[in-house]
């Protein structure tokens, strides 16, 4: 990913100004889940409403949020061929992170820094 877009996005998540949630960009309750948090930049960044980033899609990534951030995969997938996660079954994907795992912002923002040239 880009790494201008990487310094945004992890000041965004350990800003404590939105509520995490799960299994949606941005639930009916406001709380987002980390994708949703960058895709909330990308329309601050972009000038552009909410439903024109997302397109009423409400679960992935948009392509054109992971164009714009250069991510790869749009669910976050930061070792999607390394060894050790297939053969221990792991899925290292930012989603799987916030939403099975229950991972925090702050520790989605840890793992962000520390792959970010792989997203």
């Amino acid at each position: 990913m880009k790494e201008r877009i990487k310094g945004l996005w992890v000041t965004k998540l350990r800003s404590g100004k939105h509520r995490q949630g799960k299994n949606a960009l941005k639930t009916n309750k406001g709380n987002f889940c980390c994708l949703g948090i960058l895709t909330l930049l990308y329309c601050e960044e972009s000038d552009i409403t909410w439903s024109e980033a997302t397109l009423k899609n409400k679960q992935t990534l948009p392509h054109k949020v992971a164009m714009w951030a250069g991510i790869k995969e749009n669910n976050g997938a930061y070792h999607p061929n390394d060894e050790f996660s297939r053969f221990n079954n792991q899925e290292d994907v930012l989603s799987m992170d916030n939403d099975r795992y229950g991972r925090s912002f702050d520790d989605i923002a840890n793992i962000i820094e520390a792959f970010w040239e792989e997203l």
